[in-house]
């Protein structure tokens, strides 16, 4: 064996030593960094705030999927008195299925203001054109080939149907949300 071939027998597990030593290091304060970075996330008082306090972290649909689960494992549905009804305010929204792809975003709100008649979905005018004992039927924005209609269960569990009929075929493609009053 030459002078020259000891000398990388040696050379290369002290080389490989020293990446791997220094790999690790960087390693561990990259992981480090991340945890104080992310020390206050899910922190928020709410479900709804959780949600929209981290989705913009979350970039592809099973990122959104676990902000939206471990939100809900730090606010848990709590279920609401059935005897209760919904008849003015503020409802925040939870898509729960669809007939179609799923609703662009985890939470919508809806606003009933009967004092001053403003009726909002997602900060969108739409008109209340009927409403029974159980549900509230809103019409929402209207195309030269569809037509936006939401229904409200008024009684708890609150839910709520955002459906779009699109003509000449009348296929209807809809959204299902699960509902709570918005707390202050």
């Amino acid at each position: 064996m030459t002078i020259f071939q000891t000398q990388l027998t040696h050379e290369m597990p002290r080389k490989l030593t020293l990446f791997l030593v220094c790999a690790f290091e960087i390693a561990l304060i990259l992981f480090v960094a991340a945890a104080s970075a992310n020390a206050g996330l899910f922190d928020a008082n709410t479900y709804e705030d959780c949600v929209l306090e981290n989705m913009e972290k979350a970039k592809t649909e099973q990122a959104l999927a676990s902000v939206e689960s471990i939100c809900r494992s730090k606010h848990p549905i709590t279920s609401t008195p059935t005897s209760e009804k919904f008849n003015a305010g503020k409802l925040i929204c939870e898509y729960k299925s669809s007939n179609t792809k799923p609703w662009k975003s985890p939470l919508v709100t809806l606003l009933v203001d009967r004092k001053n008649e403003i009726f909002k979905f997602n900060k969108e005018g739409i008109e209340l054109v009927a409403e029974t004992e159980e549900k509230i039927f809103f019409n929402g924005y209207k195309t030269e080939n569809a037509q936006v209609r939401m229904t409200l269960k008024k009684s708890s569990p609150f839910a709520l149907e955002f459906s779009v009929t699109v003509e000449p075929d009348n296929k209807k493609h809809y959204w299902n949300f699960e509902c709570s009053p918005e707390r202050k």
